[in-house]
């Protein structure tokens, strides 16, 4: 897992150059973060850009493992959503979304929804809240806050 997290951040740099006004953002989660067991782990990686102050497309790989053994589950998903104007500081930001999960013999499309607001709180940090809705053969939804 450890190898293929570090392949992911690899992929998001090369794509994620100075000429990319974007932003790459990563997370990991331990624990009991979808109900998978006390011992899951998940990692994520995203990159988001606004493309002409009209349009934001990203894109994001997630890996997960149940109670870190097992099938690892890897997800990819590319995101699009209107650009919307940032309020006291506050970016709100709507999208749809479309994929693919891959497991080990299992494998499916996945597709959905989400919002979310971010604020910079001082430098490259910033918090945010937001709830995600995918549709599939497995559903899941998730609020978050990081």
């Amino acid at each position: 897992m450890r190898n293929f997290v570090l392949a992911m951040a690899a992929a998001l740099t090369v794509f994620s150059s100075a000429a990319m006004a974007g932003e790459v953002t990563g997370e990991a989660r331990f624990g009991n973060s979808r109900n998978d067991g006390p011992d899951s782990t998940e990692y994520a990686l995203q990159y988001n850009d606004t493309v002409a102050n009209a349009l934001n497309l990203g894109v994001e790989l997630e890996a997960n493992q149940l109670s870190n053994e097992g099938d690892l589950a890897t997800a990819f998903t590319g995101k699009v959503g209107p650009a919307l104007p940032t309020v006291y500081g506050f970016k709100p930001v709507v999208y749809v979304e479309a994929g693919r999960v891959l497991t080990e013999g299992d494998n499916f499309n996945v597709w959905g929804a989400g919002v979310e607001v971010s604020r910079r709180v001082y430098g490259p940090v910033s918090a945010s809240v937001g709830y995600r809705d995918w549709e599939t053969d497995r559903k899941s939804t998730r609020l978050n806050s990081s």
